[in-house]
Parts: C-alpha cells; structure tokens; sequence
C-alpha cells in the first residue's frame, strides 16, 4: 500500500511538471499616443526602440481607430467589445459600467488567471466599473505631483511599472493577466530634461512618449530576466491619439480626424505570432476583446460588431478593411457645440457633423479636401449606412457616478468637462456650432488663459472678448471672461458675468462652474469691502461641495481678514483652513499661508510664525515671487504679535 502511494504520487507529480504552463498576457495601453509618432510607424524625430523591437519581432496592424478620442469611452470599449453607444461611457467620469456587461479581465479571472491593472490616471478610477474581474487594481495616485489647486489628476510612468513589477513578483508561478496604462504622453507634456536634455524642449509630447518607451523597457526587462518573455503574449495599443494644432485641434476629445482616431496596435509572442508581420487592412479596436481571448482559447460574449480577428494575427487569414464607427459627444458635454460621428468604408470616411465632411482615406491621408460637394451622393449614402449602423446599436443601461467636485475638477484639470448633461435623444444638431468653425475660438481662449498666467491681463480681454461675441451663450468662456475681468479689477463687469452664468441655469452650468462662480464673485465682493455678501457666496459654494479647498481656504481667509469677526466665526475659520492644508497634504503655500492668517487672527501667535515660515520655504521652492514677498511682510507681523488685517489699514 505504501509503495502505491509512493508511485500514484510520482505519476501525479509527473503529469502536474509535464502539464504545459498557460500563456501570460502583458496588456499595455499607451494613453493619448499618436500611431505616426513611434518609429514602427515610420517616425524619425524621437526613438522608441522598445516599442519598434516588439513590433519587428510580432505583428502590427497599420490602421487601428479608436472609436472614441477618450480615455475611459475608448479603454470600455477594449475591454467588452462593445462600441460607446452600447456599453453607454460616451465621455469621461459621468457613469460605471453596468455590471452585467461581461468585461476581458472577468473571463481571464474564469480561466484561473490572477488579474491586475495598475492605472496612471483617475480617468480610469474603478468606480467607473472597469476593476471587475481583477484581482488586484491599483489606481492610486500618489504622486507628490500637485497642480495649481492641490489635486493629483495622475501618476509618471515610472510609478505604474514599479507597482507592476512589484505584483508580477508576488504573483509567483501563476499564470498572469496584467493591464498596465501608462498616461505619459497626455497632456501636461513634460520635456524631461533631467534625462534628454534640451533635445525635447520644442517637442514635449515626443520627449513623454520616449519616456514610456524607456519604462516600457524595464517592465521587457524584467520579463527578460525572469525567463517569461517567451510565455508572455505583450500587446501595446494607443486608446487615442493627439491633435498636435492639426485641424486647429490641441489635444483630443472634440474632432474626429484620424490624429486623435488612428492608433498603435501591437502584438509581440514568440513562436505563436509571426514575426514582422504588418497588417494594412483597417480594424477597429471593438474587435480588441474577441481576438485577444480568442488566441488565449477563452470563449468571448457574442457582441454585434466585435470581430475575431485572430487567425489574421496568427497570419493564417486575411481580412477586408472594416468599416469603422466612431463617435464624439465631448463638444456637447463642454461646450454645447455639435456631437460627432464619423463612419469608415472602403476608400472613404465620413463625419457627420452641421457641415458635413467627405474624404478619400487612399489619396487624403491628412484629411485636408473636404469632398463633401463633388460627391454629394456618397454623402448621402454614408449618411444612410451610418444610421443603419446605429439602429442595430442595443444601448446597455449605465450606472450614474456622483463625484466630488475636486473629482470633477480633477477632470478639468486634465481637458474634460463632464458634470453637465447628456444630448437629448432628439437634439437637432443642424442648429448647433459646428466644431472646426469653434476651435479657433477655442485655442484664443486657451491662449488667453495663458496670457492671464502670465499676468498680461489687457491681451487676455481682447482675445476672449472677441471669442465670446461668436459663441455668446458658452458658458466655458463666460468664466474665462469673468476670471480675466476680476484680475483686471473690472470687479462688477466681472459680477454681471457671473450673474449670467448663475441665472441662467440649464444644461452647461455644472456643479463645478456653479462652485466656482460662487468663488469667484465671493472674490469680486470682498475686494469691493462687501464682506457678509462674499461671506454668503462663499458659504453657497460649501454647500455645494463642503469638502472644496478652494471654497474651505476662501471662507476661512474671508473672516480671518475681517476685523468684525466674532469668536465663533475664527473659530470655524480655523476649522475650515487646517481642512484645507489636511486635503492638500500641507504641500499647498497659498493655503498654508491662510491658515497661518487663521492663527493670527485668533491669537495664536507662536503657531502663525511657524506656519508662516513653513510658507516663506514653499514658496522658496516653488519660486513663487508674489507670494514670497506677502508671507515675509506677514511674517513680520506676526512676529510682532499683529494679526494681518488689512481692511483695518484701508
């Protein structure tokens, strides 16, 4: 009996050693990457010899779309073989996916895989619905990274491969399934010169998108070094693209010419794909969730326009360009201009739009001749095709995501409205702005933006008072227009704008511009001496959101400043300032600089001084003039056992 359970164990040992190890996939999304900026595409002007040698050692597909120029629309998509009007995540951070909708990473998780993403941006944070099926995701932004108010909206390449590489070395010997988006290359760009130098100076994008390409290749490495690159299928595929000022488009989300829609696809694992193979025929990347389980062996949810596009990949097939659907309703959500769509087929495509627009994919590559006129009746065909396309289109319910409004803000910060509504089933849009006759605008109030950063405030009027006479009622602009009156001191203009903005209600004016609205004039009236009404505006905007830093820190800097102040009332100051430090983990000056403000004004002398220096060292580092020279005069002051009241001095 001994020896029998002797050898039945040695056979069930044998057969466990003999048994052929499952094939891990390293699935990697390259947010906001352009396919004709990664030199497998034929781009010269930066290299990224990580991204090339998978491509020359597996396959390429040359013409991949994007259905959507936005990060969370595009990545559901991938990842349920659904197109945006179905699965319903038609623009960032406003709705989850429906939890019935079966996703990738649950059919993986099914097979015995152990799961994990780890995600560079809250674009993709899981309570949008794309964590199910993963055992592990990690989508915490830690960077000590802030912006101008505190927030972190994502993390550097470096961040997400280290967290990678750290679950990879727990995972052990079980077969993986790892999703790593890295966010690099989206907007703000950096030129990275503590590594290239100033060989990127004059093309950031490029120098982020380098960047990843290098951290790409620690995470190669490591797969290298650990004898699983040959067990391990790497796909690395662009959710969109950039518009670089091509068609007047800065960055993505409101055009759908094919810098923002053509994308990088490609498929590296040896001795299953073959090697340099390229793929000319147009896909589109719904068909990503299909043919990625498909040469994994995992049974796919049937869906109306995902395709199975493996035995192409695995070069055993070929198969005719696709027609291509894509769509855009960011110009709605932000601006109240037209939603886009746009079809491909065979040699055309099609974006129906107020101004409809025709061009030839074999001869146009750039899209610059619209052939609307000379082909009036492939026009109308396309039309046709498209609105069949879409009445085959079975729209899943969604679930509605209430955010906070430093998540909303987050959103902003990164290019996305959001917080507004959605077009009515009916919207006529032959009525609405077209978007290329608007984003000439646009770019003028972004440049006026940019002027106001600088304090040129006179230019900054001039370009935003002649983009608002075209576009009246954009919202958008009407408070660019009131942030440039108030720092011009114009202080009631900027009121009456405002006014407007809040009065008239209605679909634009979100949680996040009713907030700020509310800020901005408790701003205008305290400059003015009216102090109870600033203290009103500011109190209306707390109510709106009572965790906002910019309203806690403004109501407290208000009362603290106000020589009438009752006890109770510095009190509450107090409370709100150390709330807005707390949230902004003490690294914000300006707020530091408030709640120093707060301590003075209730006596506490000794706390102020230390504040304060904690500031003057901020404000050092971050080369903060303005401020610098306040935080030492009220250093001063404090010094002196004087609390900062300058409307006593007025």
């Amino acid at each position: 009996m001994v020896l029998l359970a002797v050898t039945v164990a040695l056979g069930v040992t044998s057969c466990g050693a003999s048994k052929k190890q499952k094939m891990n996939l390293l699935f990697i999304t390259l947010d906001t990457t352009r396919a004709d900026h990664l030199g497998c595409y034929g781009y010269t002007n930066a290299p990224t010899p990580v991204l090339d040698a998978l491509a020359a050692n597996g396959v390429v597909f040359e013409k991949a779309i994007s259905c959507v120029p936005l990060t969370l629309p595009s990545h559901t998509t991938m990842f349920t073989g659904l197109l945006p009007p179905e699965h319903g995540l038609r623009t960032n951070g406003e709705n989850s996916l429906d939890p019935s909708v079966p996703t990738m990473a649950e059919a993986f998780k099914k097979e015995g895989y152990a799961t994990a993403a780890i995600i560079a941006s809250m674009v993709l944070d899981k309570r949008f619905g794309l964590a199910r099926g993963f055992d592990y995701y990690n989508d915490s932004i830690v960077s000590p990274e802030l912006d101008e108010e505190g927030l972190r909206a994502y993390r550097p390449g470096v961040e997400v491969i280290d967290t990678a590489i750290n679950w990879l070395e727990e995972a052990g010997d079980t077969p993986f399934f790892c999703w790593v988006h890295l966010f690099d290359p989206h907007k703000p760009y950096h030129a990275h010169e503590d590594l290239y130098g100033d060989r990127y100076v004059d093309m950031p994008y490029d120098a982020e998108i380098v960047y990843m390409d290098s951290q790409i290749g620690r995470l190669i490495d490591w797969l290298k070094a650990h004898n699983l690159m040959d067990n391990t299928m790497v796909v690395a595929l662009g959710d969109h693209g950039e518009g670089l000022g091509d068609h007047g488009e800065l960055y993505h989300g409101i055009m759908l010419y094919d810098t923002t829609l053509h994308v990088p696809l490609l498929m590296h694992r040896p001795g299953l794909l073959p090697q340099g193979k390229r793929i000319a025929e147009r896909m589109s990347l719904v068909n990503i969730y299909p043919t990625i389980l498909s040469l994994f062996g995992i049974s796919a949810n049937a869906t109306p326009f995902a395709k199975d596009l493996s035995q192409a990949a695995l070069g055993k097939a070929t198969f005719l360009p696709e027609d291509c659907y894509a769509e855009t309703e960011e110009p709605w959500w932000q601006y109240g201009w037209s939603p886009l769509k746009a079809l491909y087929s065979d040699r055309w495509k099609y974006i129906e739009t107020p101004d409809e627009e025709l061009y030839d994919t074999q001869t146009d590559f750039d899209e610059e001749k619209n052939l609307d006129v000379q082909y009036p009746n492939q026009i109308a065909a396309m039309s046709d095709q498209l609105s069949e396309m879409e009445q085959r289109m079975k729209a899943q319910s969604v679930v509605g995501v209430n955010l906070s409004t430093e998540d909303a803000r987050v959103l902003q910060s990164l290019g996305y409205g959001g917080g507004g509504a959605p077009p009515p089933e009916d919207l006529e849009t032959a009525n609405l702005p077209d978007v290329k006759k608007m984003v000439p605008l646009l770019n003028r109030v972004m440049y006026a933006k940019s002027l106001m950063a600088q304090k040129k405030i006179p230019e900054a009027l001039k370009l935003i008072e002649e983009s608002i006479a075209p576009d009246p009622n954009n919202v958008s602009f009407m408070f660019v227009y009131a942030e440039a009156l108030h720092l011009a001191g114009r202080l009631q203009e900027a009121m009456d704008v405002l006014h407007r903005i809040l009065d008239q209600g209605g679909y634009k004016v979100t949680r996040v511009t009713t907030l700020d609205s509310c800020t901005l004039m408790a701003k205008c009236l305290y400059n003015m001496g009216r102090i109870p009404e600033a203290i009103t505006y500011m109190e209306a905007a707390l109510e709106i959101d009572n965790e906002s830093v910019v309203a806690l820190n403004g109501w407290a800097w208000i009362v603290a400043t106000n020589p009438k102040a009752t006890p109770d009332e510095l009190a509450k100051a107090q409370k709100y300032a150390e709330q807005a430090v707390a949230l902004t983990d003490r690294k914000h000056p300006s707020y530091l600089d408030t709640l120093a403000v707060v301590y003075a004004a209730n006596g506490n002398f000794a706390e102020a001084v230390k504040v304060q220096q904690a500031v003057l060292k901020v404000a050092t580092e971050k080369n903060d003039l303005d401020l610098l020279r306040e935080a030492r005069q009220r250093l001063a002051l404090f010094q002196q056992n004087r609390p900062f009241q300058p409307w006593q001095r007025r």
